[in-house]
């Protein structure tokens, strides 16, 4: 006698097969949301350990926050400061931060996912900075709260009246915390000190759309107190976000 092979039928194979991709729709988005929700407590994490660094920093410097440019922009000529003793460079916040945090893998969130890069002298690569931003911005690269050098170096004010933030600073020490003393802000648990590079993919949603009021987003922030949290921003509260002048 012939001995029949048992197996699956077309019509049950497909069944199968649907039943997989149909739990697969529902489990991805959901992994997806857990996946980026362990990257997001890391990366306050990480700003929670630059905030402690922060304030390490302004005890040891008589209360003023440190000069650092806001991210990886050089710009030759237009920094009145030097690190490392070579001419037209200047410090990042990696660079100030790496005695109080001794590890630069701090400065790489794992969402934005842009590492320190430094080049064969030890200074930061052009526009490989990291992942995050320090308040300290003139529009060009420059700090802000020191003075220009050279011709075309433009100044907060300019930049910030200019149609962007619509805000008339009467001087860029009213944004910037480059140089601005602790003792002078009435609320520094109110202002945003360090913040991640990335305003909407955390909240799952892109940058773009949230930077244009178009959906609701945030990013981790570390606050002029030294605290870090998760800041939200809804629809159309990017530019009060970014252009919350202090009150020094």
């Amino acid at each position: 006698m012939k001995q029949r092979t048992q197996g699956f039928t077309l019509i049950e194979l497909l069944v199968v097969i649907a039943i997989i991709a149909i739990l697969a729709a529902i489990l991805f988005p959901v992994f997806a949301r857990a996946r980026e929700a362990a990257r997001k407590a890391t990366c306050i994490s990480n700003l929670k350990q630059m905030g402690t660094g922060l304030m390490m920093y302004v005890q040891d410097y008589d209360e003023i926050y440190p000069v650092i440019n806001q991210e990886a922009d050089r710009i030759p000529g237009e920094q009145p400061h030097t690190h490392g003793g070579l001419k037209d460079t200047y410090p990042f916040l990696a660079d100030v931060m790496q005695p109080y945090t001794k590890n630069e893998g701090v400065f790489r969130c794992p969402s934005f996912n842009k590492a320190v890069q430094r080049d064969a002298n030890g200074l930061i690569v052009n526009n490989v900075g990291g992942s995050y931003a320090y308040r300290c911005f003139c529009g060009f690269g420059k700090p802000s709260n020191v003075a220009p050098i050279g011709p075309g170096a433009a100044d907060l004010t300019q930049f910030l009246a200019a149609g962007y933030c619509k805000t008339a600073f009467t001087t860029s020490v009213g944004w910037t915390a480059c140089g601005a003393s602790m003792a002078s802000m009435a609320r520094p648990a109110d202002h945003f000190l360090v913040f991640c590079n990335t305003f909407g993919v955390h909240a799952g949603e892109t940058d773009s759309n949230v930077t244009n009021g178009k959906s609701v987003g945030g990013t981790p922030t570390v606050f002029m107190d030294g605290h870090a949290k998760f800041q939200p921003i809804d629809i159309g509260g990017f530019l009060k976000f970014i252009c919350d002048p202090l009150n020094i």
